[in-house]
């Protein structure tokens, strides 16, 4: 029992896996940001051109 626990924790298999989905999901929340950033930007500049008018 304890040399097959000592066998799953050694195993790195799994690792790589699990980091670039991290790195995934963090890249993905800084888009999702970016975005909605940017569009309320765009939205602002829209509005302002459409006032002016």
């Amino acid at each position: 029992m304890f040399a097959v626990l000592a066998k799953l924790f050694r195993n790195q298999d799994g690792a790589t896996s699990i980091e670039y989905a991290v790195v995934a999901s963090l890249v993905s929340v800084a888009a999702v940001a970016l975005i909605a950033n940017i569009g309320s930007s765009v939205a602002e500049s829209f509005e302002t051109v459409a006032s002016s008018l």
